[in-house]
């Protein structure tokens, strides 16, 4: 079975039923399935066999649906660029991926100029080109029956860029069996139905395509595809489409809605599912008071292991387990070790490991950065974390945002979790910084609610209360939010440049 199968079978189950909504356009399951063997058809005809690789540079759109799975269909590997990048690093990328066609949103080829030039065969445009061949004009007339050819479960499905928190990111390489198996993971954790319309808002370039779109096509379930996070419309397309599963990343995003929400009837929203970052208290609170029927889902994931699930925090468990990423999903294994691969005791910080089967092939076209992170059949995920008693797990933080200050370490995420407790504090973000005392010195970078005048003393006394001498900033800096990337993690490496910028 392989990810094109799952489409094909749609197409004959849940036939006319909306497959997606977007905007105004609706489309069919069996509409989505045919425009997906022609678009199979059309890049066969163009030379693209089994294992080639065609990026596509697109934001959330009907046609990135159908290209991704008609390429699924003939066994080539679909590569979605995140759109958020420079044009810099979005040419290194594609040159990595050896691309052999590049699908291309008109108003997004000055992301490529490398690779669109006029009458380039190695370039086609989803909208209209005078210069470049059109897809719609590519697909038109083609054959709408399933493309011939055997596609494994082990062949490669898809590349998805790592963050690049920290300089360029690698192409994970996940197999159609990754894939599918995490998309089944997140049905069976959450109980997704063909019943279900869920939110796709976030970007399909991202795994969140295995995470979040993938298990509403395996059930059948329709979905709400936006391509702009506009609080306004989200909130409009729930309550004229009766969304059931309503999903942002990162979870302070829900801020963005309370004014807007008392307008809507969002009484349909049977869960509320986020990732990427601390998911405190009162943020639940606020969720679940926006949505009145919702049950609340968190989850922790990377794209080494196939998706964002790869632990799930449960409705039951929200605030009884406050802090908590959840248990690891039942098919994967895990460890936490420590540096010499030994496991740790229950309850002491050591990293986390994983292995199964929605583990990627590898780091694409990279052999030397795959062996850093796979060994011995694990994937190091680079996470410190800690077992309580009942075998929930606890991230402490990324072991590269360790701070050593003074010979002790000091867990940034502890102390940006202890801030955000603060009642003027809406984000925070900690950071070690040089200092020819201590080795290092931590520094908070804070975010405080609007129209609140906090100075660093007030912080500083704050934080003396609850944490260790160690852990208390030395210095805090203010701003007006925290850059982050477009998977909603916060990129240390841009605020280390804001804060010493300051100095």
């Amino acid at each position: 079975m392989n990810v094109g199968s799952v489409l094909s079978r749609n197409a004959v189950i849940f036939k006319n039923k909306p497959a997606i909504w977007f905007y105004n356009q609706s489309v069919t399951w069996d509409d989505l399935n045919r425009k997906s063997n022609q678009a199979a058809h059309a890049f066969k005809e163009r030379g693209i066999k089994k294992g080639d690789v065609v990026a596509l540079v697109t934001e959330n759109c009907v046609e990135m649906v159908e290209i991704i799975f008609g390429l699924a269909k003939l066994g080539a590997i679909s590569y979605p660029v995140n759109t958020r990048l420079s044009v810099e690093t979005i040419q290194q990328l594609v040159d990595l991926s050896q691309a052999k066609l590049l699908v291309v949103q008109q108003s997004l080829l000055p992301l490529v100029p490398e690779f669109s030039q006029p009458n380039s065969s190695q370039c086609m445009v989803i909208g209209v080109s005078k210069t470049l061949a059109n897809y719609d004009d590519a697909i038109e007339g083609r054959s709408t029956e399933d493309p011939e050819g055997i596609v494994n479960s082990e062949d490669i499905f898809i590349l998805f860029g790592t963050g690049g928190t920290t300089g360029l990111p690698k192409l994970v390489a996940l197999s159609h069996q990754a894939s599918m198996v995490n998309a089944m993971n997140m049905i069976c954790d959450y109980g997704f139905t063909c019943s279900d319309v869920g939110l796709q808002v976030l970007p399909l370039y991202h795994v969140v395509f295995n995470t979040l779109f993938l298990p509403y096509v395996f059930v059948g379930a329709s979905v709400v595809m936006l391509d702009v996070f506009n609080p306004e419309a989200i909130l409009q397309n729930v309550a004229e489409r009766g969304v059931t599963i309503f999903s942002i990343v990162p979870p302070v995003l829900i801020n963005r809605f309370e004014s807007a929400a008392t307008h809507y009837d969002l009484s349909s929203v049977r869960y509320f599912l986020t990732a990427a970052a601390s998911f405190s208290p009162e943020l639940k609170r606020k969720t679940q008071a926006l949505f009145s029927n919702t049950r609340l889902g968190y989850s922790y994931g990377l794209s080494e292991m196939g998706g964002g699930n790869v632990t799930i925090l449960d409705p039951n468990h929200q605030f009884t387990k406050d802090g908590s990423i959840g248990v690891v999903t039942k098919t994967l294994n895990w460890r936490v070790v420590q540096d010499n691969g030994d496991d740790v005791p229950k309850g002491t910080i050591g990293e986390l490991v994983l292995n199964g089967p929605t583990m990627m092939t590898g780091y694409y076209r990279n052999e030397t950065a795959t062996k850093d992170t796979v060994r011995d059949g694990w994937c190091y995920t680079g996470d410190l974390v800690r077992e309580d008693s009942d075998g929930y797990l606890y991230l402490v933080d990324r072991r590269k945002n360790m701070i050593k200050t003074g010979g002790e370490n000091v867990y940034a995420k502890i102390v940006e979790d202890y801030l955000t407790n603060h009642p003027q504090v809406v984000e925070a973000a900690v950071l070690g910084l040089p200092d020819p005392q201590w080795g290092e010195r931590v520094v908070a970078v804070v975010v405080a609610r609007d129209g609140v005048q906090l100075n660093e003393s007030e912080v500083v006394e704050f934080c003396k209360a609850g944490l260790a001498r160690y852990e208390v900033p030395k210095r805090v800096v203010f701003v007006s939010e925290l850059p982050r990337n477009s998977s909603g993690k916060v990129v240390k490496s841009m605020l280390r440049s804001i804060v010493m910028g300051e100095t």
